[in-house]
């Protein structure tokens, strides 16, 4: 099968491939809607410079850098749960979306309270999965990097992954605009 062109690309897009030319060379006055459509017709497409629209797209939008905490690294719904957290990362274009996974081996409250220690600092927001234990809601404080004033840990179920995202990237949105 032959690499997709950027006609196809125009044409996956339903716009004129001077348009879709505008998109992937950076060009001044594309609204954000355009570039949108050509990104997700890139993707669909399998078109090889859809990574370069999205970073294009995303350039000015706040990052947010998101630890995911999840029991046993091989087990199948766990690893399900990181690429959901992840797909909805890559999907979404209210921020720049990095996750940050890490596993915890057993059930005990105090692993998961060292691995929630362990992100301190590196993260804007954090979601878990474990039990509501004093030592993890207390841990779970300390990862609130130290110049934001809010923070957001949310605990995980099987339909609150997207809700995360969104949660956390409204969170970090409202605390870059009240300047933290």
């Amino acid at each position: 099968m032959a690499r997709p062109t950027i006609a196809d690309l125009a044409q996956a897009a339903g716009l004129s491939t001077a348009t879709v030319d505008r998109v992937l060379n950076g060009r001044p006055n594309v609204r954000d809607e355009t570039v949108r459509r050509v990104h997700q017709a890139a993707e669909q497409i399998g078109y090889h410079g859809a990574n370069v629209i999205r970073q294009r797209m995303l350039a000015d939008r706040p990052e947010l850098r998101l630890g995911l905490v999840l029991q046993k690294p091989r087990h199948r719904f766990y690893q399900d749960v990181q690429a959901i957290f992840e797909a909805q990362a890559r999907a979404t274009t209210q921020a720049r979306v990095q996750i940050i996974p890490r596993f915890v081996e057993t059930t005990q409250a105090a692993e998961l309270a060292d691995v929630l220690a362990s992100l301190r600092g590196r993260v804007d927001a954090v979601a878990a999965t474990g039990q509501d234990h004093h030592l993890v809601t207390k841990r779970s404080r300390t990862c609130r990097p130290p110049e934001r004033r809010s923070f957001r840990c949310c605990p995980i179920s099987r339909r609150v992954c997207g809700k995360a995202i969104s949660a956390a990237t409204t969170s970090r949105s409202a605390g870059l605009r009240a300047g933290s």
